[in-house]
């Protein structure tokens, strides 16, 4: 009779995680890898030489028509004079609109102590499109201790 039980207790288990997993294949998650090969190959054209065209079909027409090669140039200068070589990029926060998926990328940096890049994504379509990115220094362990110090007060209130 345990035996029984061992067996039920391993299908329910098998099949609890079966559907699990069906959730992980979600819209959402497709629309997130789209977005997340969008900014690598973004990171990539502004990291190296790669030819701009190669991720123009990532754009929104503003944003294909706003960021040219002449404006990829500065872009490229400002980062390496303000931030230097960015590395070891991560998804540290995604916030979801009714129209738009902001994606926040903390890395490190070799002339501050991180790069934070901020990434806007059109969803209204089939495919989510990029329509911004800043890329600025950042210090995020001062802010995280600065956000524990402001949370510290507002509790002793």
């Amino acid at each position: 009779m345990t035996n029984m039980k061992k067996l039920i207790a391993l299908l329910v288990m098998v099949m609890s995680l079966g559907l699990s997993s069906l959730g992980l294949a979600s819209p959402a998650s497709d629309a997130l890898k789209m977005e997340e090969q969008a900014v690598d190959a973004v990171m990539k054209v502004l990291t190296s030489n790669t030819d701009l065209a190669t991720v123009e079909t990532y754009f929104t027409p503003e944003l294909k028509k706003n960021f040219t090669s002449a404006a990829l140039k500065t872009t490229k200068k400002n980062v390496e004079d303000q931030i230097g070589k960015i590395s070891d990029l991560k998804l540290y926060q995604l916030r979801r609109f009714d129209n738009a998926d902001e994606l926040v990328y903390v890395g490190k940096a070799n002339k501050s102590p991180n790069a934070r890049v901020v990434v806007i994504f059109d969803t209204k379509g089939r495919k989510p499109m990029m329509n911004g990115l800043v890329i600025m220094p950042a210090d995020i362990q001062k802010e995280i201790q600065q956000a524990q110090a402001a949370q510290q007060a507002k509790n002793k209130k």
